[in-house]
């Protein structure tokens, strides 16, 4: 079984486009589908039976927190999953590592589970140093975690987001391998790592076919229902586990 993470950003801009979407992810089976829609399109999501996503995480557990969600928010919606650390809010909101593991820690604390994406950018990777930016943002991201019931970790490199160009599979798996050395350190009752980064239909199997690569991070290729039903179909059609 493989995830396959919707992440929505901010792409859906109406409640017509936003029903269609939802109800082409069904029946992905035997995959996990997860869905991060945007906070206005959580009212949808009560007559649905697949997974959700929050495409941020709480700071806090209780209290004023202005353009925040509440604890009671994330139950009454039945959200499961926060994607936490997502390169566009560690760019453009200036989100730091500090930030990112108190989000996790309040996630964890409210039962939630964290989908912390890491990644290098373009210049990182052609300095020839992904391994030493990926094991710095783990170790801050998690410090001070001694136990971890449940965990996705999206190697998300920042250069292959979309508009960008995908890894190459064998690239990402290498990373996934080594993210996954490292996080033998910690005590994780639930660990997966996946791959985002322009993922679609042309390219999505090209990830999958890897063991170690248990899922995908989907953008903007998850937001345009002849993308969707493509990559339901290459999923359908393929034995993948």
């Amino acid at each position: 079984m493989k995830y396959l993470i919707f992440n929505w950003k901010n792409y859906v801009s109406s409640e017509a486009q936003a029903r269609l979407l939802l109800n082409l992810y069904p029946n992905f089976f035997p995959h996990r589908v997860v869905v991060a829609p945007s906070v206005v399109w959580f009212f949808l999501l009560k007559k649905k039976n697949f997974l959700f996503a929050s495409q941020d995480g709480p700071v806090i557990k209780e209290g004023a927190l202005t353009g925040d969600l509440s604890p009671s928010i994330y139950r009454h919606f039945k959200i499961k999953y926060v994607i936490i650390g997502h390169s566009e809010r560690r760019n453009f909101h200036q989100e730091t590592d500090g930030l990112i593991n108190q989000k996790i820690k309040t996630s964890l604390a409210l039962g939630l589970i964290p989908i912390l994406c890491v990644g290098e950018n373009k210049k990182q990777r052609q300095s020839g140093l992904t391994k030493k930016i990926i094991k710095q943002q783990i170790e801050k991201d998690l410090k001070g975690l001694k136990t971890i019931p449940h965990l996705i970790v999206a190697y998300e490199p920042i250069w292959a987001i979309y508009p960008g160009q995908p890894d190459k599979p064998a690239d990402s798996l290498l990373a996934i391998k080594y993210l996954r050395t490292i996080l033998k350190r910690y005590k994780i009752g639930d660990l997966k790592i996946i791959y985002g980064g322009s993922v679609n239909s042309k390219n999505i199997l090209d990830f999958l076919k890897y063991p170690e690569v248990e899922g995908v991070l989907i953008g903007k290729a998850g937001t345009l229902p002849q993308e969707v039903k493509k990559i339901k179909l290459k999923v359908a059609n393929n034995k993948i586990k």
